[in-house]
């Protein structure tokens, strides 16, 4: 983090850089050297050659105690497919649209990222067609003469929406600031912006930009964290677990190649966090509201299928394929594993009378009953007919997700909050 000015005033004070007649360019030059190609402590000449990717298909480790550098696919990499890493400790970056990313790189870094992401359509910064109003206008190759938006359902091509690309520019700073605040006194001094704010920031980006841009997802994400509900200790609450949730689903559908665990290590967090609140609904009571202050809603009806989604479509994927460079981080690898039994109970046991299942192929006739499974969220498992109408009547129904639905779509969010909202 220091400048080179300041790297080469500590060696002239330790006397090393006197002794081998160092200049202010030539320290310039090793650290722009060292930013693009070592690892946390490390240089190696093979390692360094890993490009950075912003569809990184390998995790570095560094052992310095054992002097070696270790390369981890988080994926099934093809012949002739180049290796690529994440450079960056700021992990947000990886989900951003890839003007803001490429730009920050530059900065950082001072290199311009050409991976196949950058050049290819960015479905991070998408916003939706004006001209066929079904599909989302995706820009491509920023920076370059081929530069255009195309929409993905009726194939229009052009230089962007003025009226949205304006609206961009004047939101995506504002959400940076609540989702990267300053540190220090400048921090301090620019404050923090209120819950009501942000869901209002929130709703108006979504609105403006469109579900699909990176930017209302982003003021999702500070809201899951700095929405929460006074007096809770920092628990989640309908709200925060809405806007968590909301923010998942709006990365699941993005369609990325997942990257190494600890890319996302933020979602991952979310991910945990919200399915374990959800897994537990409904509590046994509602935390009761400060006074002076409206009653909390009542506890989730279910959280059953919403849990259960989170888990299939995006925790358990990532941590199979990468999870062991996060899994000793707070505890998340032993957090992960009750979530997988947890998973693996609900789906072997009845939803409502909690009869044993029995196993997936398993033929009928058996001391077992063959499992059931609901018809429209396919989460649920029952024992019988008279269990999944049961359970439909007294808690199902009000929270069970249509398999082909996103999660951050409005029933989801309707789900948790009673109200479609645009947040």
């Amino acid at each position: 983090g220091d400048s080179a000015a300041e790297v080469l005033a500590t060696l002239r004070a330790e006397g090393s850089a006197a002794e081998v007649g160092l200049e202010l360019d030539e320290v310039e030059e090793v650290i722009r050297v060292w930013n693009l190609n070592a690892y946390d402590c490390a240089l190696a000449p093979v390692t360094c050659k890993v490009n950075h990717s912003c569809a990184p298909n390998v995790s570095i480790r560094v052992d310095a105690e054992a002097g070696a550098i270790e390369a981890t696919a988080c994926r099934a990499i093809v012949e002739g497919e180049a290796l690529g890493s994440w450079y960056f400790q700021d992990t947000g970056l990886w989900w951003m649209g890839a003007d803001v990313r490429r730009a920050i790189f530059e900065t950082d870094r001072g290199f311009l990222c050409g991976c196949s992401r950058c050049r290819g359509p960015d479905t991070c910064r998408a916003m939706p067609c004006d001209a066929c109003g079904k599909g989302s206008c995706l820009p491509s190759t920023p920076g370059s003469a081929a530069f255009q938006w195309c929409c993905n359902t009726c194939g229009r091509t052009g230089s962007g929406d003025a009226l949205r690309l304006a609206a961009e520019a004047e939101v995506v700073p504002r959400v940076l600031l609540e989702l990267r605040p300053p540190r220090g006194a400048a921090g301090v001094a620019m404050g923090r912006a209120s819950a009501e704010e942000l869901a209002a920031l929130g709703a108006s980006t979504r609105v403006r930009l469109g579900p699909d841009h990176w930017a209302p997802a982003a003021a999702l994400l500070v809201l899951h964290y700095r929405g929460r509900s006074p007096g809770t200790g920092g628990a989640l609450d309908r709200f925060s677990a809405a806007a968590g949730l909301r923010f998942l689903g709006w990365l699941v559908s993005r369609k990325l190649p997942w990257p190494p665990a600890y890319v996302v290590r933020t979602p991952v967090s979310v991910a945990m966090e919200c399915a374990t609140w959800l897994s537990k609904q409904p509590s046994s009571s509602a935390i009761p509201a400060p006074e002076g202050e409206a009653p909390a809603p009542p506890p989730l009806p279910d959280g059953r299928c919403l849990a259960a989604r989170i888990l299939v479509d995006f925790l358990l994927p990532l941590m199979d394929a990468s999870g062991a460079t996060v899994a000793s981080v707070a505890k998340t690898g032993e957090k992960v594993d009750g979530l997988r039994a947890w998973l693996a109970e609900m789906r072997s046991s009845c939803g409502c009378c909690g009869k044993k299942l029995a196993a997936p192929g398993a033929p009928p006739g058996g001391s077992e009953p063959v499992a059931s499974a609901c018809g429209q969220c396919k989460q649920v498992r029952y024992c019988g007919r008279a269990c999944q109408q049961a359970d439909w009547k007294d808690r199902h129904k009000a929270c069970c997700l249509k398999a082909s639905d996103s999660l951050a779509g409005d029933m989801a969010w309707q789900m948790l909050i009673g109200s479609t909202g645009s947040t």
